[in-house]
């Protein structure tokens, strides 16, 4: 049985102001729906090991039905500096997260 690449969930250009987005990054295509998203740095080396590239609405819904997102410690850092926000909402996801696997 063939695996299936993983995929990697990016933002939507249309949903971030190019001020907010990491230095470095680029626009790519989400691999279902051809939308542009933002590809940060630390994006970009995953994309280099073979994973899709897929937008918030198209990935997220099954993400989280397969039983979560998978994140690096890179993604964490540029999503702490450039959008305080969501860093403070990820926090709170990653905690309710671990209390449940626990």
């Amino acid at each position: 049985m063939k695996e299936e690449p993983s995929a990697m969930i990016c933002a939507p250009v249309s949903s971030i102001d190019p001020l907010d987005v990491p230095s470095g990054a680029i626009v790519d295509q989400c691999a279902r729906c051809g939308h542009d998203v933002w590809l940060a740095p630390s994006g970009q080396a995953i994309k280099e090991k073979g994973a899709l590239l897929v937008c918030v609405p198209c990935g997220l819904p099954e993400a989280m039905a397969s039983g979560g997102v998978l994140i690096t410690k890179e993604q964490i850092q540029e999503i702490r500096e450039h959008d305080p926000e969501v860093y403070r909402e990820l926090k709170a996801m990653l905690r309710r997260s671990s209390s449940r696997n626990n």
